[in-house]
């Protein structure tokens, strides 16, 4: 990563496995009030995805249940609010490769006027189509996400459908939870180096009161 002149001083140098056999999750619980309850951009990079259970990417409890970034079993992404209630975006495609990194990035503005724009996802840099389910209504506000006092949850599902959590089994790394911002990844997250091959790129830019940045370097 980092290769090909995209950012010739940066490169990812760690990942970390999560292992659905353990259990095993990161937790955090902000303290103070989100940056913006409506924007947030989502970037991680994943890879060999066990797709006979969904990898939670990162969820939070909601007032309605829970809200959620999942790779589903069938390879596809989905976002989810208040356990489906308020709309669910897909993508049509799916992400099967094991041996491939993937970055995917997650862009939510419930500001936007067009519902399919409030979310849009990203795959190595390119937006991919999605398809909806029910309604995230404009200016909807999270009730889960980046919000205080909620646990946000890497590596494992924030409710209890089914009376079980779901936990990853993947690598994660270069973490980035952005509150209050709606990214474009390009430029802010990756570029596209001279032979058109999507790399990692430095964020220099704030994470807002509840974001965060996970490289595993300590």
């Amino acid at each position: 990563a980092g290769s090909g002149g995209a950012d010739a001083d940066f490169s990812i140098e760690r990942s970390l496995r999560f292992n659905d056999t353990d259990t095993a999750f990161l937790g955090y619980t902000p303290s103070s009030a989100s940056s913006g309850n409506q924007k947030l951009t989502y970037s991680v990079w994943v890879k060999g995805a066990d797709l006979s259970d969904k990898t939670p990417l990162y969820s939070a409890s909601s007032s309605g249940g829970s809200e959620s970034i999942e790779h589903q079993t069938d390879g596809s992404l989905v976002v989810f609010f208040d356990e489906w209630s308020n709309g669910a975006h897909y993508t049509t495609a799916t992400f099967r490769d094991p041996s491939a990194w993937y970055h995917f990035v997650f862009v939510i503005d419930t500001t936007l006027a067009t519902p399919a724009d409030r979310v849009k996802i990203y795959v190595n840099g390119e937006r991919v189509s999605t398809t909806i389910s029910g309604t995230l209504y404009q200016n909807h506000t999270f009730s889960g996400l980046n919000q205080q006092n909620k646990v946000q949850y890497i590596g494992r599902t924030a409710n209890t459908s089914g009376g079980s959590h779901h936990y990853a089994s993947a690598l994660f790394a270069e973490i980035h939870m952005i509150d209050g911002q709606a990214l474009d990844p390009v430029d802010n997250l990756g570029q596209f180096d001279e032979f058109g091959v999507w790399q990692p790129k430095r964020f220099t830019g704030s994470h807002g009161n509840n974001g965060w940045y996970l490289d595993w370097s300590n």
